[in-house]
């Protein structure tokens, strides 16, 4: 009953983030014209075991915490945002009743960057 308090939590949160990418912004491009820069990755709770539905994945420019994308893990944990190109960003996952995990993600040379499996563990002070 607990996971599905925390789905539903989570659910609402997102639902509030507006995931709109910063005015001005345009599509990045390789030399082949179809490629997308992407951080993606896999969250998994260090409990359970089980993928994390719904977690909230933000990521924002290192140097200003700008934000510049964002999604929600699917049914397998799976994520995968578009970055605006090379640069240095932080990844910050969040889901009611977990501790948060924050990332340093460097991108360069118009590659993606796989992070693999991310554990994310339960936050020690529930409310009862």
């Amino acid at each position: 009953m607990k996971r599905y308090v925390y789905i539903l939590f989570a659910l609402l949160a997102t639902l509030s983030i507006q995931t709109q990418r910063p005015q001005g912004a345009e599509m990045r491009e390789n030399m082949d014209g179809d490629h997308r820069l992407t951080v993606s990755g896999r969250v998994i709770d260090t409990e359970l075991r089980e993928p994390m539905v719904l977690a909230s994945v933000q990521m924002f420019r290192a140097k200003d915490s700008t934000f510049v994308g964002g999604s929600v893990t699917d049914l397998s944990g799976n994520f995968s945002i578009e970055a605006p190109g090379n640069g240095i960003f932080k990844l910050k996952i969040t889901s009611v009743g977990f501790q948060p995990i924050e990332r340093e993600v460097t991108l360069r040379r118009n590659q993606s960057q796989d992070l693999g499996t991310l554990m994310i563990s339960s936050d020690a002070e529930l409310l009862q």
